[in-house]
């Protein structure tokens, strides 16, 4: 399967496609665009970057492919936890509790979270959050696009590695 991944940071933004060949995936083509004004509110942020994004588009072979959006990192904040270890099906559920005990603000995020180390007794995980009102906003620009989203990722350098990962499951 194909892919585009888009890739957001506060100064810049960036398209690329890959193309799966013979189980990998290889870069095919990507674009890059930067922001006018590295100092932008978070709404003028989704503004301009989507506005980058539709120029971007126009100047690659995107094909109504599966994405995966990389976050700026300025909207995604992030915490460490440790979590007693139970059967899998229960396992989100201690985590949710764990967070709705310990960092009351949730409730106006979303997050998702990624398994660190684990031993018997406890899980390691690292959370990520995103407020819920500036996803949703940067969700609602972004629908002018007519994009195939597939996840929104956090920022950082095993993102790529992430993302390819698990399309090679699909």
């Amino acid at each position: 399967m194909d892919l585009a991944i888009i890739d957001c940071a506060a100064e810049a933004v960036s398209l690329a496609l890959y193309k799966r060949e013979a189980g990998r995936l290889r870069l095919k083509e990507r674009k890059k665009a930067s922001l006018k004004n590295n100092n932008l509110s978070q709404e003028e942020w989704i503004f301009q970057a989507v506005a980058k994004l539709i120029e971007l588009k126009t100047q690659v072979s995107y094909q109504n492919l599966p994405t995966r959006i990389i976050l700026p990192s300025f909207c995604v904040h992030s915490q460490t936890i440790k979590v007693p270890k139970v059967d899998n099906f229960k396992q989100r559920q201690v985590i949710q509790e764990h967070l709705k005990l310990n960092r009351p603000e949730c409730k106006f995020c979303y997050y998702n979270y990624l398994e660190i180390q684990s031993n018997e007794w406890n899980i390691e995980i690292l959370v990520f959050f995103v407020k819920k009102q500036w996803l949703n906003q940067f969700c609602k620009e972004l629908d002018s696009l007519k994009l195939k989203i597939e996840s929104f990722e956090a920022p950082g350098l095993g993102v790529y590695y992430s993302c390819c990962k698990y399309t090679s499951h699909m």
